[in-house]
């Protein structure tokens, strides 16, 4: 065979591939497709997953903000912002060491705190007088607690802020209340002392002084 037939040879049984290569093309460019629909499709379940949150995050009535692993701030929800008056971008990325309305020499233990309740995934409870912007200090139970990654490494923590100023008014108004009466009862200038039920329960100073 001359080399002239040996070229059509190669040349026919090219041909003849030809229809199979471009079947083979066209199955993994269907197979692409129909894996870039699925990732769309999984993306759009997880983006409406995260709006809900987020929504679900912004209608808690209770101002909440949640930490990375390095005690960074990472969200805040529109209670926090609307307490505080802040632009949620001013402390993304911050930490407590650079909130504005903290006094500076509280900040440090505030910043071990939050870095031990993240260490430990533990939680924190306590009361706390929280400046406001506008210069009053509401009374607040600030509670956090901390979270673990998938992997199990610590992630950060979720904090939220509950506003007593109204329930410590009123334990106050009711200390100095009982102060009064008391400061009245020690004043008066005879012996008194109350019974309930014949169980002695309480006497003035001056009775006191009487009995010992």
């Amino acid at each position: 065979m001359s080399s002239h037939d040996e070229a059509s040879a190669d040349a026919g049984d090219g041909a003849s591939h030809a229809p199979d290569l471009l079947a083979s093309l066209e199955m993994r460019l269907k197979a692409e497709q129909a894996t870039t629909c699925a990732l769309q499709a999984e993306l759009a379940v997880l983006r409406e997953a995260l709006q809900t949150q987020r929504l679900v995050f912004d209608t808690l009535p209770y101002p909440v903000f949640y930490q990375d692993e390095f005690s960074r701030f990472r969200g805040f929800n529109r209670a926090y912002v609307d307490m505080f008056n802040w632009s949620t971008g001013d402390m993304l990325g911050k930490t407590v060491l650079d909130l504005p309305t903290l006094p500076m020499d509280v900040r440090p233990q505030l910043k071990a705190e939050d870095d031990e309740v993240i260490a430990t995934t533990g939680h924190l409870s306590r009361e706390m007088v929280t400046p406001m912007a506008d210069g009053n200090a509401l009374d607040m139970l600030f509670y956090s607690v901390g979270f673990r990654k998938p992997d199990g490494t610590p992630g950060g923590l979720v904090a939220t802020l509950v506003d007593i100023t109204t329930r410590k008014n009123l334990e106050r108004a009711a200390h100095a209340m009982a102060q009064e009466q008391q400061a009245i009862f020690d004043s008066v200038s005879i012996g008194i002392a109350f019974f309930v039920q014949r169980r002695f329960r309480q006497c003035n100073r001056l009775m006191e002084r009487m009995f010992g």
